[in-house]
């Protein structure tokens, strides 16, 4: 009998008259406002309180959550309580033993409560990738593009494409799209998977090229380690060096495969001439450019130091 006392009593949790949020439905902005619901004691049973809202609502629940304390920044949002019941229940006893007891829990209800705030700036205007690259945008999208490009063409393994990636951003260090678009394809292993998120990128973007700036003759802008990828890794000098050009100089540095092609099946402008002077002196090379001109071509380095003193004056 006790049971089905307890049951109906559970049930009761379920009628509107105790799934009232007090709360009005809108205020202004900058209040801070409480809210509570009705309580209802039960011999027996344990309650817990459970309160959540809708993103940017900050809560502060007190009284054991009989009350809650909360802001909000303009707009619609809502409050959800949720209420869980708790009571001890004795199990038969088996033959001459004992009775067991247990806990059983109940989710009787989620009560939810929509409200609106007046004024105030509302919730702030999410920044697309374009907005985050502002005048550099479709000149990323140019460069992301060609990654792209070449992953699709298999001439960019998967295991090296992120540190040319980066390569090729270096030239917008500081901008804010940078860390996001190597945020989204970081953990990417799959070549499809890359090209995928890559294109997204690109469409997200743009690609219409930043006019070309005034190239000092004499100043290397890129460095570039042209190997064959089926035959020879990249030393471990190399691609530190490599890295530490990226992080630390303004210069473009890259390892490619000597067979790279863009997604039309031609090399890619910015490695016709690190291409072609590599051959001349035997794979793998590197060639240190500024614009169309090299500047300096060193064959099978194997060392940071190498790669340093290859941009030395």
């Amino acid at each position: 009998m006790r049971r089905l006392f307890l049951l109906a009593c559970l049930m009761s949790w379920v009628n509107p008259a105790y799934a009232q949020i007090d709360c009005p439905a809108s205020f202004e902005s900058g209040q801070l406002m409480t809210a509570a619901a009705g309580e209802q004691k039960i011999d027996g049973l344990t309650e817990e309180r459970i309160w959540t809202a809708s993103d940017g609502v900050q809560l502060i629940p007190v009284d054991n959550g009989k009350r809650v304390f909360f802001a909000a920044p303009g707009g619609e949002h809502t409050l959800f309580l949720q209420v869980k019941l708790t009571y001890e229940h004795a199990d038969p006893p088996e033959a001459e033993g004992k009775p067991t007891t247990r806990k059983v829990e109940f989710l009787p209800y989620d009560y939810k409560h929509p409200f609106v705030v007046k004024g105030g700036p509302g919730p702030a205007p999410v920044e697309s990738l374009r907005d985050k690259a502002g005048d550099a945008a479709g000149a990323i999208g140019v460069a992301v593009k060609a990654i792209s490009d070449a992953v699709k063409a298999n001439k960019l393994p998967p295991e090296l494409f992120l540190e040319v990636l980066r390569g090729y951003l270096s030239d917008w260090q500081g901008n804010k799209a940078i860390p996001v678009i190597e945020s989204r394809v970081a953990k990417l292993t799959d070549a499809k998977a890359i090209a995928a998120e890559l294109d997204k990128i690109v469409a997200e973007l743009g690609t219409t090229p930043a006019p070309d700036d005034p190239v000092d003759p004499s100043q290397p802008l890129a460095v570039t380690y042209v190997y064959e990828v089926r035959d020879t890794p990249v030393p471990v000098g190399v691609t530190t060096g490599i890295n530490r050009l990226n992080r630390e100089r303004n210069i473009r540095a890259t390892a490619i495969d000597d067979d790279i092609l863009d997604g039309d099946g031609d090399v890619p402008d910015q490695y016709k001439v690190p291409i072609t002077e590599a051959h001349k002196v035997g794979l793998p090379a590197l060639v240190v450019t500024s614009g169309d001109k090299a500047l300096k071509v060193v064959k099978d380095p194997r060392t940071e130091q190498q790669v340093f003193e290859a941009i030395a004056p």
